[in-house]
């Protein structure tokens, strides 16, 4: 493999790691060993064809995205990451529902924003339930 494809790939993973934030849990997503997955990340192994189409398949990314070098820092909806994290605030919005918060639409949209915003900076975050102002009415 080329020393140009490994970096695409280590800087794409590089990124990956970084929305993921928790390593360990990116490990048991993917079916790797976290020591194996740093080792990636810092470049002390190459990313083979067969680890990369893997990680893609494990993580719904479009095949041979690993393989394309990704400089937009810019929030892409369309991709998986992105919809998981979209798709997951607005089911707990809609289960506060449920459970009786009264939202307008435009307090809908202001909180799965806020939510998705926040789920950005910190994916593991249970931003729902840390803000009083998403709790059900009661």
């Amino acid at each position: 493999m080329s020393d140009c494809l490994n970096n695409i790939r280590r800087k794409n993973f590089q990124r990956l790691a970084a929305e993921e934030a928790d390593l360990e849990r990116l490990a048991r997503k993917l079916g790797y060993s976290p020591h194996y997955l740093a080792a990636l990340r810092a470049g002390r192994k190459a990313m083979t064809a067969r680890a990369a189409r893997r990680i893609e398949a494990r993580l719904r990314l479009p095949g041979y995205w690993l393989d394309e070098p990704h400089t937009d820092h810019a929030l892409d909806p369309s991709r998986p990451v992105h919809r998981l994290r979209m798709q997951t605030a607005i089911e707990g919005l809609h289960e506060l529902m449920d459970r009786g918060l009264e939202l307008s639409l435009t307090e809908y949209l202001k909180a799965l924003s806020a939510i998705y915003l926040a789920s950005l900076t910190h994916p593991t975050a249970d931003f729902i339930s840390l803000d009083p102002r998403l709790s059900p009415v009661g």
